[in-house]
């Protein structure tokens, strides 16, 4: 859940931190720090953010009794401490999260989202059961077999319109990595949080700079950008065109209504009353408006499957927006022929028919 959550990157110079034990310190006492902040709810520090490009990696891995082969399982991964879930509000579905007694010295554990246990444990139950991950990362990262001790709710990572990946989360005690991400997620207004926590990390290393320091809401709008821009130009052009169909829908109807003039007329000069004129008009104007509106919706439906893909929370075929845009449209049009209709209804008979 992005909401209420602020997000910077760190990316430790290996000359100032050499060894396992210099990055775990580190990030113990950042994330220490950060949790006896003021305003802070939670912290944890993550190697693969979600919608953040700059860190990420996949493994692949085998299952108990499989052999090496290239058709092995494949996940993405992710390393994090133990409150990255209750930071990131991802659910526990099944056995339990990391805690503080998956360090080094423990046998080596992981965590897998409900994509990778429908996808890879369909016929069986993961929690205890080993797989071997086939990842080799040039520094904190190690191999090997690993034990399933939780199930965790799927997020999705790559775009709001990809469904959530296979997932696979190692803890970072056993896994220390030098580039990483801290979420911390704020009690209040996150963006308040950053000059404490730009303080925070210069507390412990003034030298050590904070990259990328923005709400999560932020990393996710900057992951559809690009999309978002797409969707305001065509929303802007879809206006116009909305707003020059009723220019011309108007025009149209109440050239057709002034074409009848003379039938009006006639109407009128053998007793029919200027209401019931009206409300013939209007009614024959509708039934055009509507295989009109028909033959548009029928189009709009075709054509509106090249833009699917840049929708979020919302179908290319969305009842309310066809039900919006097509209302209009037919108030325009029944609008243009009433006010037309009654126009005629009030001239004279006699001076329509000898004007004709």
């Amino acid at each position: 859940m992005p909401t209420g959550v602020i997000t910077f990157n760190l990316s430790l110079p290996e000359a100032k931190y050499p060894g396992v034990t210099a990055l775990e310190t580190l990030v113990s006492t950042l994330l220490a720090r950060l949790q006896s902040a003021p305003g802070v709810e939670s912290s944890a520090a993550v190697f693969g953010l979600p919608f953040a490009g700059e860190f990420g990696a996949s493994t692949s891995f085998r299952r108990p009794g499989e052999a090496d082969s290239a058709d092995n399982g494949s996940a993405g991964m992710r390393i994090v401490t133990p409150d990255y879930f209750r930071t990131m509000k991802i659910p526990l579905v099944a056995g339990r999260l990391f805690n503080a007694h998956d360090d080094g010295a423990a046998a080596e554990v992981v965590l897998i989202n409900e994509r990778t246990a429908q996808r890879h444990f369909a016929d069986r139950n993961p929690i205890g059961e080993q797989i071997h991950l086939g990842v080799s990362l040039t520094r904190g990262v190690r191999n090997g077999d690993k034990r399933i001790v939780g199930i965790v709710g799927n997020v999705k990572y790559g775009g709001l319109d990809v469904d959530a990946p296979a997932e696979i989360y190692l803890p970072y005690a056993q896994h220390q990595v030098d580039e990483f991400s801290i979420a911390v997620r704020a009690k209040g207004d996150p963006t308040g949080l950053a000059p404490t926590l730009r303080r925070v990390v210069a507390s412990i290393d003034r030298d050590l700079p904070v990259a990328h320091l923005e709400p999560m809401t932020a990393v996710i709008g900057e992951s559809i950008a690009e999309r978002r821009f797409t969707m305001l130009m065509l929303v802007a052009f879809a206006g116009v065109a909305v707003a020059l169909a009723a220019v011309g829908i108007y025009g149209v109807m109440g050239y057709l209504v002034g074409q009848r003039s003379q039938e009006i007329g006639v109407r009128l000069a053998i007793g029919a009353s200027p209401r019931d004129v009206v409300r013939l008009v209007v009614r024959e104007s509708a039934w055009l408006t509507a295989i009109g509106l028909g033959c548009g919706v029928v189009g709009s439906i075709g054509a509106s499957r090249t833009i699917a893909s840049l929708l979020f929370g919302v179908g290319p075929t969305d009842p309310a927006t066809f039900a919006a845009v097509g209302l209009a449209l037919a108030l325009v049009a029944l609008a243009a022929s009433y006010l037309r209709a009654r126009r005629a209804a009030r001239i004279d008979p006699i001076e329509t028919l000898r004007t004709d």
